[in-house]
């Protein structure tokens, strides 16, 4: 049984009944069965001041339903009831004369072991195959320990710290504990899978999305229907990059359709139905033709797990050229040039703190003060580093999605993109 004790009085040079320890509308007081509840009207009261009537004393919660009368100096008591219905109730304290006062509970059962509602975050542009961080929650309106429990398609897993490795196991939770929740996308393109948590009852599903299928890409035309054609044209919208034998040699045999170079696209405006696949081929062949640019190797996901507990500690994130491909062809990485923008998702510093500096192509940001969407300058070298400095014992979780924005350096109106996300996990304390 726990015993709560609110004190009262009237206040004359305010006109109103003063509330001491009686909780508010958006704290009040928790009350289970067996609870006692004592009001003591205190000597705040002027001396010639009446009884203060206490009342909605309903028989939904106390084993006495009458009003109480405390005269200063006084009090009374009341108990709740066996089995009460959970509910709030408010409390009103009266004097005539007097503006009334309020007294803010919540009726429990014994056991309340149903959370309230909780949501986290999906994903609708994820790549196929990749784990990704779906946010947390905060587990509310219990005050026993309880399961959570992961399910779903995409192998739900989660975390109750910073630190920890998620897994698919059960959770035990206790209120105000938070939970941060991870799941990993289908591996077909223009798929979904399903991360669920459940809590006594109480659940979430978020969906996890990928891309639709990018092998189709950006059709790049070569521009020339008729007259005067070169090699060179050829070797400037399909590659290679540049003359020699690192990139490879400009000769006619690497253009045959379906080859090396020369997607196989024989169908819809443009097309390359006119560049024969062996055999002879003619410059002429590739009026009207075109090639493709996607990105047909995504860049993973990245994170880092940043334990603070013995001192500040800096890591380090980086994508570059070396972290995807493009299509077609092996040489169209460096027939384009990149752009990066930067969006952040998650910025929670919750104990001590963090500097976030994002260089994008070569240009600085302060992560956590930039307008967001920070937007890159666009640059053939194509790199974004991230650096988090975390001070010792801090805590924080940071959530971004990276778009790479990529395009043809000489049919510069002409772009595709991809999605990666990264994210710090900095623990301590």
């Amino acid at each position: 049984m726990t015993s709560r004790t609110v004190n009262i009085f009237a206040n004359d040079e305010f006109g109103n009944i003063q509330v001491i320890s009686g909780g508010s509308s958006g704290s009040r007081l928790s009350m289970q069965e067996g609870d006692l509840l004592t009001i003591n009207h205190t000597s705040a009261s002027d001396p010639s001041t009446g009884s203060i009537t206490v009342s909605s004393f309903s028989s939904s919660y106390w084993t006495v339903t009458s009003n109480l009368s405390i005269a200063r100096l006084g009090n009374g008591t009341r108990t709740v009831k066996t089995s009460p219905t959970v509910s709030v109730v408010n409390l009103t304290c009266a004097l005539s004369g007097y503006t009334s006062g309020t007294i803010y509970l919540d009726i429990i059962t014994s056991t309340d072991n149903t959370p309230n509602a909780f949501t986290f975050d999906g994903i609708s542009d994820a790549n196929p195959s990749q784990e990704y961080a779906l946010g947390s929650f905060t587990v509310t309106g219990i005050n026993v320990s309880v399961t959570a429990v992961a399910s779903g398609s995409a192998g739900t897993k989660t975390s109750l710290t910073l630190g920890g490795t998620p897994d698919t196991a059960d959770k035990t939770v206790t209120n105000n504990q938070v939970v941060y929740v991870y799941g990993t996308s289908s591996a077909s393109y223009g798929a979904s899978t399903s991360a669920t948590v459940t809590i006594n009852g109480v659940s979430h599903t978020s969906t996890i999305t990928t891309i639709a299928d990018p092998s189709a890409g950006t059709r790049i035309p070569l521009g020339i229907a008729s007259g005067a054609i070169s090699l060179d044209d050829i070797r400037k919208l399909f590659g290679p990059a540049t003359y020699g034998p690192i990139y490879g040699v400009a000769s006619m045999g690497n253009y045959y359709r379906n080859g090396t170079y020369v997607p196989n696209i024989t169908s819809g405006t443009p097309n390359n139905n006119n560049i024969p696949t062996s055999g002879v081929i003619d410059l002429q062949d590739f009026y009207s033709c075109c090639t493709s640019l996607y990105f047909s190797s995504p860049p993973s996901n990245q994170f880092e797990n940043v334990d603070t507990g013995s001192g500040a500690v800096t890591r380090v994130i980086t994508f570059s050229t070396d972290n995807w491909a493009l299509g077609f062809g092996p040489s169209m990485k460096y027939l384009v040039e990149y752009r990066f923008v930067h969006d952040k998702e998650i910025y929670n510093e919750l104990a001590g703190g963090i500097a976030t500096t994002a260089v994008l192509n070569g240009t600085s940001y302060n992560v956590e003060t930039a307008s967001d969407p920070i937007t890159s300058p666009w640059s053939s070298s194509g790199v974004a580093q991230i650096t988090c400095v975390a001070d010792s014992m801090s805590e924080a979780f940071v959530v971004v999605k990276l778009t790479i924005e990529a395009r043809h350096k000489i049919f510069t109106s002409y772009t595709t993109s991809t999605q990666t996300y990264y994210r710090f996990n900095v623990y301590g304390p």
